[in-house]
């Protein structure tokens, strides 16, 4: 199943990844990137594997305690 980021996605896990530089380690920032991306290639092999939300077509899945990507499912394709 392939991933599509919305314009928003991108921007924010930018704007994460910048203030990880600078209020974090390396080694945190890294860390971070690399579940986001295994998050991802999860998602992309078991889309259905986190939890609906109250709206029907939008799922949650929790990466940490401040970032929870809300995704949706498109004919195959996950919009991000």
């Amino acid at each position: 199943m392939d991933i599509i980021w919305s314009k928003k996605a991108g921007e924010t896990f930018q704007k994460n990844i910048e203030y990880l530089e600078e209020n974090w380690t390396e080694i945190e920032v890294r860390k971070f990137i690399t579940r986001v991306f295994t998050y991802i290639e999860t998602l992309s092999e078991e889309p259905l594997i986190s939890r609906k939300t109250y709206k029907t077509k939008i799922r949650i899945l929790v990466l940490s305690f401040h970032t929870y990507p809300l995704y949706t499912g498109l004919n195959q394709k996950v919009k991000y």
